[in-house]
């Protein structure tokens, strides 16, 4: 894999695809996992206590009106889950692609849309609901289905990492009647922008298998979902890379990190959080 080449646009772009990121069997042992957990979820059973002292249990939840299903946190609470962490190319594509020392996992969150009525996706970035500082933080999303022009596919802002503006997020659970911090934008803010310049406007369809990396900070949507009765299964992991400091804002969330009680501004993540599953490999001459 031309590592150099997907990290040069990386860093141009904001977002890079990985082509056949991940092999058939790992896509299909997600999906049967995904699925178990989603038949939970409709049974009304429990996610058993968290399995990894420094996480919260899996949740997730299907949307009656769009029969949209959503998991969250699965892959440190789930052994199958954290073998594909520890042992598929995930970790190593994401720390060779936005150049880190070493990558953490961080945790996860599952799109799956069926229908016409499940909609588009908002403008926004995913920085502004981080609580960290820097840029190593992430998304690395994998598709487990082919995703079409007509399957929701994802839409990234050309160039738009290097913006520096945080915008608020679209979505602000127990925040919504927050007013917007000075100096932020709006996501109308965003939309404006992004209307009147559309050709940096980039759109990602992608096979089974295939993986995009995307900065932290870069402005993403999606298309609707208009193929009726087609699934659109994607699996949206984030990692923690090495230059980071804890730095709460309005919007951010802990994400999962049960650790954040203990963390001033400016220290970096521990790695007592998670453990490294990915070192760079430094080659000194004897």
């Amino acid at each position: 894999m031309d590592y150099h080449s997907l990290r040069e646009t990386y860093q141009a772009d904001g977002c890079v695809k990985v082509k056949n990121a991940f092999s058939q069997d790992w896509v299909d042992t997600l999906i049967t996992v995904f699925d178990a957990h989603i038949d939970m979820i409709v049974r009304g059973t429990r996610f058993p206590p968290a399995q990894r002292g420094t996480i919260a249990p899996a949740d997730g939840d299907v949307i009656s009106a769009t029969q949209c299903k959503h998991l969250r946190n699965a892959v440190a609470n789930d052994d199958t889950l954290w073998n594909w962490a520890e042992n598929s190319p995930a970790a190593q594509i994401v720390g060779e692609v936005i150049g880190a020392e070493a990558v953490q996992y961080w945790y996860d969150i599952w799109f799956c849309k069926e229908t016409s009525d499940a909609g588009s996706t908002p403008w926004h970035h995913d920085a502004s609901g981080h609580p960290f500082a820097g840029a190593h933080m992430p998304s690395l999303w994998v598709a487990l289905t082919d995703v079409s022009e007509a399957d929701a596919p994802l839409l990234t802002y050309r160039g738009s990492h290097k913006n520096g503006r945080y915008f608020r997020p679209p979505y602000t659970p127990g925040k919504e009647d927050f007013p917007t911090p000075e100096g932020y934008g709006t996501g109308q803010d965003m939309l404006d922008i992004v209307t009147a310049q559309p050709d940096a406007i980039q759109s990602w369809p992608c096979k089974a298998g295939d993986a995009l990396v995307i900065h932290p900070m870069t402005w993403h949507a999606s298309k609707p979902q208009l193929g009726e009765g087609r699934r659109r299964l994607a699996l949206t992991t984030r990692w923690i890379g090495s230059d980071l400091v804890w730095d709460p804002k309005p919007f951010s969330f802990d994400g999962y990190f049960k650790a954040a009680s203990t963390l001033k501004p400016g220290d970096p993540a521990p790695v007592s959080f998670l453990p490294i599953l990915w070192q760079k490999q430094n080659d000194f001459a004897a």
